[in-house]
């Protein structure tokens, strides 16, 4: 220990970043020396995974009075998050209103947002907290909060009012924008309503983002994907892995998808258990630079929507086909007999890169045969796929 302890805090804190959490742990708790000297490499990962698990706002409060340390949170692994459509009086509160702010943590949080490119405007304390008044007495009306008439109200002002309610939707919004160095994130639990605070990164927030990763809150509650439409433009996010959404919020539709042709670097793909149209694939695809593995798969059953489909999503697929190594696709729960439109693969032979194939056998089309002689040549339908294929799962 003495050696240990001769160390300056520069060597100290290389140590740290070497050993794992809870060794980590073990060794912060020795001495206040040592404690001090790595506590930085303690906050680069933030686990907080359990629904109605652990307030975010101690380690959010941390981060914004030491701003050293959001630079070394590199990992987030994050549960489901209130926002204003949780609030309600009349179920239990699965998403309780207990972090709402006394007056001088209320200023002190929305500077923090200011400064990082959040919001502009502070809108003033209040003494009221608007929004639980407001939700006690019309608990199914939680938009009306967030218009002004007809008008939606600015962001700013969104922003603030769930700030000072408590709600942990600003909370959440805020930690994403004071992390430059962030690598991954995983969040288990998405908004599925409009209500949901739209992200705003700032100029330096997610610039070292490689793999971005997001589940629906319930399997029946959809979210729309560009609700991430700031984060899947990340300069370095190479992989998204997204769940249970798609073109819909809570299953009605949304406005279509805005990506700028070739704005993204994700080169691998998974959509799973999502809904999306024609359009929003297409945006999605042209937006990526560069594509090695794909992955899509609708919801097993519940949906009465008009989504892509095998052909069209092959034709999609074809500006890829010189990089696109892995390719899978289940679309057969939404199987329509009833459509006369071509549902079956014709040929994937132009992709010329392919190494595995996890498509359902049943929907490559080829021509029946018209003898029963038996055949010592090749069949046909080997000629739909690249004769290069290594692996071909079915």
């Amino acid at each position: 220990m003495p050696a240990l302890l001769d160390l300056s805090a520069e060597l100290l804190l290389s140590v740290a970043y070497f050993l794992p959490q809870v060794d980590l742990l073990n060794v912060s708790l020795t001495c206040k020396l040592l404690h001090d000297a790595t506590e930085p490499e303690l906050y680069r990962e933030y686990n907080n995974t359990r629904r109605n698990g652990r307030s975010i706002v101690p380690y959010l409060l941390r981060l914004i009075a030491v701003p050293k340390l959001t630079k070394y949170v590199r990992f987030i692994d994050f549960k489901p998050w209130g926002t204003l459509n949780e609030i309600s009086p009349e179920f239990d509160p699965e998403f309780p209103l207990r972090d709402e702010p006394v007056l001088p943590d209320y200023y002190f949080i929305a500077r923090a947002a200011q400064a990082a490119g959040v919001i502009k405007c502070i809108t003033p304390f209040s003494k009221k907290n608007i929004i639980a008044e407001t939700v006690n007495n019309s608990p199914v009306l939680h938009w009306d909060l967030f218009h002004d008439g007809s008008n939606p109200i600015p962001y700013d002002e969104k922003f603030c009012l769930l700030l000072r309610a408590g709600v942990e939707d600003a909370y959440v919004v805020l930690l994403m924008a004071i992390l430059p160095n962030l690598r991954e994130v995983f969040f288990n639990g998405m908004p599925y309503q409009e209500t949901a605070l739209r992200w705003r990164f700032p100029v330096e927030g997610g610039r070292k983002l490689r793999r971005l990763s997001a589940l629906a809150n319930d399997p029946n509650l959809s979210w729309a994907l560009q609700y991430l439409n700031e984060q899947m433009q990340a300069p370095r996010l190479e992989e998204l892995e997204v769940c249970g959404g798609g073109s819909l919020w809570l299953g009605l539709v949304t406005a279509p998808l805005q990506l700028p042709q070739k704005s993204l670097n994700i080169t691998r793909l998974t959509l799973q258990c999502f809904i999306m149209t024609q359009a929003d694939m297409q945006t999605l695809l042209s937006a990526c630079r560069t594509l090695k593995s794909f992955y899509y798969s609708a919801p097993e059953e519940g949906w009465d929507f008009r989504t892509i489909t095998y052909p069209e999503l092959v034709e999609l697929l074809l500006m890829y086909k010189e990089t696109l190594e892995e390719i899978a696709m289940d679309l057969d729960s939404l199987w329509d007999y009833d459509d006369a439109s071509p549902r079956t693969i014709a040929s994937l032979s132009d992709f010329s890169s392919l190494k595995t194939i996890d498509i359902s056998p049943g929907i490559w089309s080829y021509e029946q045969e018209t003898t029963t002689e038996p055949r010592n040549d090749i069949p046909e339908e080997w000629n739909t796929i690249p004769q290069r294929l290594p692996k071909f799962h079915h």
